[in-house]
């Protein structure tokens, strides 16, 4: 079932003059904010509501075979039942609304349902006991007849909504939910946040239905971002990961996906300074069922990192996707590839870049050349001088001496604390492409960039001018391929929650929010490659919100140093799996973003996973 809520806000012919999106009805207007409206703000109204409602571009959102429900919690209404001028003016404006809508709804094929809520329920009253039907009605305590009578109007009564208390929870559970089990619509619990009350809940209900052997969803009415609330709710409902790693480390964590001896596999490693080992984890994996740790071990670190892991700045990637590799690097040119054998990572191959100066040289993948067994990675360094503060190369290291094939660009002169990136080869105008990204501080905000690059087949280096794309730090990116092109995903921390209850209510259009860098909440940006190409290309766009139609964005979770590895199933589907440095005992949700249980006083090692949307 799908459901959303909007909250039509009633305001007087003064203020609605005001209004440059309504129309000037002496009888006012429905603007669209739960909380109190302010004149000096312009709000969305009932007239937005219809250009959505027609969108071409939505129109697969609002015809699929599962039924589409509206909540309008209905505010500051005027709704009594005397002749009060104003009163009949409100329920005149709701009677405009409800013939609009159906209109539309039937002449575009539309599924979609809309359910009255708030003020506009015929809770107290009567005059409203058989108008707008055939809408239903929330129920919240009241009328009392209504939890097992449907005679003499509460038939309209048809959707049971709690608050987040217990009581009020486990009341629906002991009348055996009274006369709304039977019908269609599932349980509502509004509106929690945090990942304790939705595990709480959830398994107050699992034991109800064990108990009764009802069959009833039960459903959240939700403020955070769709992928959090799925996290959150994953070791109940089974459909995503949020799990405490069984390892006992306290480094960052890096994550790659791998078939190992025909099975899906996840490999964890942690590269320990204290004991100068790279240890590391295999689990077995069904999406979203089940996973089980097969080994832990530990490694010493090969002679050619001699000053690894001394420094934090790693890169860990999966080699290709038609063998079980994995690339280790460190910021000084060292890295090591392992063959994984028996579930053991033995070394296969070791090699060094020739380092610069003082430059922090960073491997950041291996790309197999198409048209040769040749092996190419790219080369950050954070700085090659002549005021250049991040370069590119890419190298030949398909010898034992690591060759340079190109001059070094110079990608930018605004200084990163962090780099990453993604990069493939073999397309028209380019021998090597990809995207790379950076981190960089500003004022006690973090911001994360993007550019793309090309090393065309002449040999010539280009990278366009970076682009900040939002608030975070140190992302981390990985990519599939899918059919002719390639989903790419990044994930951050310090992000910001355009979802919450707090920015959902407030004053300030949801995307038109300043984004702030929060203290751990962590976020995603995924699309296709194109889509990042073109937000590139595009000189009007500005940092990516969650109302970007091509590249989905969002907080999921909270917690630090966070990495992913995007996989696909025998079955065409794709998912994430990634991993991070927990929420400690004593963090708080500074953002009120929605905040995860924390595992173990030190955090622990979390990881999430999780289908990305089919209609990305």
């Amino acid at each position: 079932m799908r459901l959303v809520k909007i909250d039509p806000h009633w305001q007087p012919h003064g203020f609605c003059q005001l209004q440059r999106g309504v129309n000037k009805d002496s009888r006012g207007c429905l603007v669209y904010t739960h909380n109190n409206p302010i004149p000096s703000v312009q709000y969305n109204s009932t007239e937005d509501l219809w250009g959505v409602l027609v969108n071409p571009e939505l129109r697969p959102f609002f015809t699929q075979s599962n039924t589409l429900y509206i909540a309008l919690c209905f505010k500051a209404s005027p709704s009594g039942c005397d002749d009060n001028p104003t009163n009949k003016g409100w329920i005149s404006l709701v009677d405009d609304f409800f013939t609009k809508a159906n209109k539309i709804i039937s002449e575009n094929k539309l599924n979609i349902e809309f359910v009255l809520d708030g003020e506009a329920t015929p809770d107290g009253r009567p005059c409203l006991k058989d108008r707008w039907r055939p809408w239903n009605s929330t129920w919240i305590n009241s009328p009392e007849s209504a939890i097992t009578s449907n005679d003499n109007g509460d038939d309209r009564f048809q959707i049971y909504n709690t608050d987040t208390t217990v009581a009020s929870f486990q009341k629906g559970l002991d009348i055996n939910l009274g006369k709304f089990r039977k019908n269609k619509y599932p349980y509502q619990l509004w509106e929690p946040s945090d990942q304790s009350e939705f595990e709480l809940f959830s398994q107050m209900f699992l034991n109800w239905t064990a108990a009764s052997g009802n069959d009833k969803n039960l459903m959240y009415a939700i403020n955070i971002d769709p992928i959090m609330f799925e996290l959150y709710n994953g070791r109940k409902t089974l459909r995503t990961f949020h799990h405490l790693l069984p390892v006992n480390n306290d480094n960052a964590p890096y994550v790659v996906t791998l078939t190992v001896e025909n099975k899906p596999t996840i490999a964890v490693l942690f590269l320990d300074t204290k004991t100068s080992k790279m240890h590391y984890s295999f689990f077995a994996f069904s999406p979203f069922n089940t996973f089980t740790l097969i080994t832990t071990q530990a490694l010493p670190i090969p002679p050619n990192l001699k000053k690894f892991p001394g420094t934090q700045k790693v890169t860990v990637s999966r080699v290709d996707s038609s063998s079980p590799a994995i690339l280790v690097s460190d910021e000084n040119g060292n890295s090591v590839i392992y063959v994984v054998q028996d579930y053991v990572l033995q070394i296969k191959k070791t090699f060094t870049l020739p380092q610069q100066s003082a430059d922090q040289l960073q491997v950041v993948q291996i790309i197999h050349q198409n048209n040769s067994n040749s092996v190419v990675s790219l080369s950050l360094p954070k700085s090659t001088g002549s005021g250049c503060a991040l370069g590119l190369d890419v190298w030949d290291t398909s010898s034992s001496t690591p060759k340079k094939v190109t001059s070094t660009l110079c990608a930018t002169n605004s200084t990163f604390s962090h780099v990453s990136g993604f990069f493939f080869s073999g397309t028209a105008l380019c021998e090597v492409e990809g995207l790379v990204m950076g981190s960089s501080s500003e004022e006690g905000n973090s911001f994360v960039w993007i550019a793309q690059y090309c090393l065309n087949h002449s040999g010539e280096q280009t990278i366009s001018k970076f682009k900040k794309y939002g608030v975070g730090s140190d992302p981390q990116v990985s990519a599939i391929k899918r059919d002719d092109s390639w989903v790419v995903m990044v994930v951050q921390g310090n992000g910001f929650c355009y979802n919450s209850h707090t920015h959902n209510t407030a004053h300030t259009r949801l995307c038109s929010q300043k984004a702030i860098s929060t203290p751990r909440v962590l976020t995603y940006h995924v699309g296709d490659y194109q889509s990042w190409v073109e937000y590139l290309g595009d000189l009007s766009a500005t940092t990516i919100s969650s109302c970007n139609s091509k590249i989905l964005h969002g907080a999921y979770d909270q917690g630090y140093n966070p990495d992913l590895d995007l996989f696909v199933n025998p079955q065409g589907k794709y998912g994430v799996i990634e991993v991070h440095q927990g929420v400690k005992a004593s963090d708080k949700d500074v953002g009120g973003c929605g905040m995860p249980l924390s595992y173990s006083p030190n955090g622990g090692t979390v990881m999430d996973g999780w289908w990305l949307p089919q209609l990305l």
